[in-house]
């Protein structure tokens, strides 16, 4: 750029230059200015053009679009069958923020289970999937899966990297009854306000577990509250339903910035879903713990969302949504075995590999 300053600085003087070698009884001076002018332009022009391809030259870091950045599993509006990987490329990874991450997490699970709907109509949760989701919460740590997040730290708050630790501290089961719907339920689209809890409501009902089980309030523990088959639940954090927009969230609440996960029901014909194999026969279960593990690492590298680790495809779940990778596990029903049991989950972000990856 130096040298560009330095035509720029000799092009100002050209004129008079010019008029001392040039000049002449038959040229008038009107003449002899503007052509000077002229030439000025000329080589103002060339600089300019010279820079724009030096910069364009140059590739362009891509940058976090704010609409990309949810921190929830959208619903698969693309129809059935898992997407295919990202050609890989570092311009989709990562970027470090100025928000925490959670260095060894504590997750609990909260199945708020009442026999009936706001409506009165009978609801349920499939045989065994509660102890499907407390046992992948219970073997997700220290595997070569979860390891995948070691990569990503916090330089801010407290410094150091993720750990390959997850420890499960309990779960709940609160068959007490939905409350009337909130608020939230109106003004966020419900395909079904009556049955359906507001944001504020599951967040009361995760202090109620919390009470009811001594649970300490910590931002390095991840409190999932799960609602059974046929609630709706609607956040204005996010913007709309379970019925309608996304099929899990996490964000945090409280004056410890408390982090937490909403799990609505996320069964067959519900859209969470890519008609993924099922290693443990029971469809809606293993279709949940995908969404779970979505939510859960998002909630680990980005526990106040978008205050860290985001990129140009959203956070780590987001980029990887409905992607399976190489399912050749159980005779080719699962692409994790962890401690010993199978799962199907998505895969998630990698910065080492520039695309979603099953383990590290």
């Amino acid at each position: 750029m130096g040298t560009h300053h330095t035509d720029v600085t000799s092009a100002a003087r050209v004129p008079e230059g010019f008029k001392e070698k040039c000049m002449t009884p038959q040229r008038p001076r009107k003449v002899r200015f503007a052509f000077a002018i002229v030439s000025l332009a000329l080589l103002v022009v060339a600089l300019v053009a010279t820079v724009s391809v030096t910069k364009a030259a140059a590739p362009t870091p891509s940058t976090p679009t704010p609409n990309l950045n949810r921190f929830y599993f959208p619903k698969n509006s693309v129809g059935k069958g898992p997407q295919a990987v990202h050609p890989q490329s570092t311009r989709n990874n990562l970027r470090h923020g100025s928000g925490p991450v959670i260095h060894s997490s504590t997750t609990y699970a909260i199945f708020w289970e009442p026999s009936h709907l706001q409506d009165g109509s009978t609801t349920s949760v499939s045989s065994g999937y509660n102890s499907l989701q407390t046992q992948f919460l219970s073997d997700v740590g220290n595997t070569s899966f979860y390891n995948i997040m070691t990569q990503y730290y916090d330089a801010n708050t407290v410094p150091g990297h993720i750990q390959n630790s997850s420890t499960f501290g309990g779960s709940y089961v609160d068959t007490s009854a939905y409350p009337a719907h909130g608020s939230d339920c109106n003004t966020q689209g419900s395909s079904n306000p009556t049955n359906c809890i507001s944001d504020s409501q599951m967040q009361a009902e995760i202090t109620k577990a919390q009470n009811a089980n001594g649970w300490a309030t910590s931002p390095s523990s991840i409190f999932i509250l799960f609602t059974s088959r046929g609630e709706d639940t609607c956040s204005n954090i996010v913007g709309g339903c379970s019925s309608t927009v996304y099929c899990g969230f996490h964000y945090y609440f409280g004056s410890q910035s408390q982090p937490y996960a909403i799990l609505p029901y996320n069964g067959s014909g519900q859209g969470c879903d890519a008609g993924q194999a099922t290693p443990n026969n029971n469809t809606d279960a293993d279709y949940e713990i995908s969404t779970v593990s979505h939510e859960l690492f998002e909630a680990v590298t980005d526990p106040q969302p978008n205050r860290n680790w985001t990129g140009p495809l959203g956070e780590i779940g987001d980029a990887c949504g409905y992607k399976y990778g190489t399912i050749g596990l159980d005779g080719g029903k699962a692409n994790e075995s962890l401690h010993g049991h199978f799962y199907t989950t998505q895969m998630e972000w990698s910065n080492a590999i520039g695309n979603c990856a099953q383990t590290r």
